[in-house]
């Protein structure tokens, strides 16, 4: 299965806003259950349950991320048995103990840094602090960059954004 845009999307802000671990895509979490190898297929529906993949997962911390796409348009996850089959997707892996961030399009597009902060705080554990402080600090050098180069675009004037160091009163 490939990836898609919004994958594509998510796998770079991780890449360039984090130092940590490469998340696995596209990971088969309910073949852990049944066992991989030969006759998978077969387990699976006498286990009762389907080929589910996360679209990106960390297996070592029970942490995955599922992307939302077509939320708008009507798309297969937010239709019928799409979303029946992701419900039942999200219980199981929860029954496990899994956590399962789940992001939409439009979420990426609106904050994009807040949707990579939520995993990086979840994947920090308790020595996370000093890790998610660097990610804050790789976010907004990313950001200013983003502005500057918006402003210069724009003929060096300055934009009308919040100021980035929040004081937004003046």
């Amino acid at each position: 299965m490939g990836k898609s845009d919004l994958e594509y999307k998510f796998l770079n802000l991780w890449l360039t806003l984090t130092d940590l671990p490469e998340p696995y895509a596209e990971y088969n979490f309910a073949r852990d259950i049944v066992g991989h190898g030969p006759g998978i297929r077969k387990r699976l529906r006498e286990a009762g349950l389907q080929d589910w993949r996360f679209d990106f997962a960390w297996p070592d911390k029970l942490i995955a991320v599922e992307l939302e796409g077509g939320v708008w348009a009507r798309g297969r996850h937010v239709r019928g048995r799409g979303y029946e089959s992701d419900c039942e997707k999200y219980n199981l892996a929860q029954s496990l103990g899994w956590s399962v961030y789940r992001f939409t399009s439009g979420m990426l597009e609106r904050d994009p840094a807040a949707c990579v902060e939520q995993v990086a705080a979840a994947l920090g554990g308790e020595d996370g602090d000093d890790e998610v402080t660097a990610y804050h600090k790789r976010a907004e050098a990313f950001w200013r960059d983003l502005y500057d180069k918006l402003s210069a675009l724009d003929g060096g004037e300055e934009l009308p954004f919040t100021d980035l160091e929040g004081d937004d009163d003046e």
